[in-house]
């Protein structure tokens, strides 16, 4: 049973990209203990999450993903783990929401609002507060900008997230507020 499933990942990895590195450690990659770096490299994804948003490759790890994780139960991989691991929350954020609402198609679109999606939940699990996103996001480093950055729609969708799964009564102001330092500093940007 493992090594028809180390097969199937094995074919899958070599279908999905058209070429590889002489480096892969198949082992590794086939059980999930590849870096993120590493299985982003494999799949051509590591020169730009622009570009790997776009990319025929990401169906192919999406896939790679979900086998993996049929064999390897104990330690899970994600898609957005792994873009995050490599490009960072931040980065990540940002990306996402420019991607959707520059997707060509009804498929692209559904793949990186799940993205989008994946990344509150896994902040969610892993109990982060409204505060810890925004500084996850970087907000406070953008000053000005970030009040039109696309990362503040990321803040506001984790915000209602909160708000609906823990009945939490946070607002927008209040995490700006304390994000930027005070009243008088978010006035400033304003």
């Amino acid at each position: 049973m493992m090594n028809a499933a180390i097969e199937k990942l094995t074919s899958l990895v070599k279908v999905g990209t058209s070429r590889t590195s002489k480096n892969v450690n198949w082992k590794s990659l086939l059980t999930g203990e590849q870096p993120a770096d590493e299985v982003l490299k494999v799949f051509q994804l590591e020169n730009g999450l622009e570009r790997a948003l776009t990319s025929s490759n990401l169906k192919a790890m999406e896939t790679y993903v979900h086998e993996v994780n049929k064999i390897n139960t104990n330690n899970k991989v994600s898609v957005i783990g792994l873009f995050t691991a490599h490009y960072g929350d931040d980065a990540v954020a940002k990306a996402l929401v420019t991607a959707q609402s520059n997707a060509k198609t009804t498929d692209e679109f559904a793949t990186i609002r799940q993205l989008r999606e994946d990344q509150l939940s896994a902040w969610l699990s892993s109990e982060k507060s409204v505060d810890n996103v925004f500084t996850l996001l970087k907000l406070r480093e953008d000053g000005y900008a970030a009040l039109a950055s696309p990362k503040m729609d990321v803040l506001d969708d984790y915000m209602k997230l909160v708000i609906r799964t823990n009945s939490g009564d946070e607002t927008l102001l209040q995490t700006l507020t304390k994000g930027f330092g005070g009243e008088e500093k978010l006035a400033m940007l304003l």
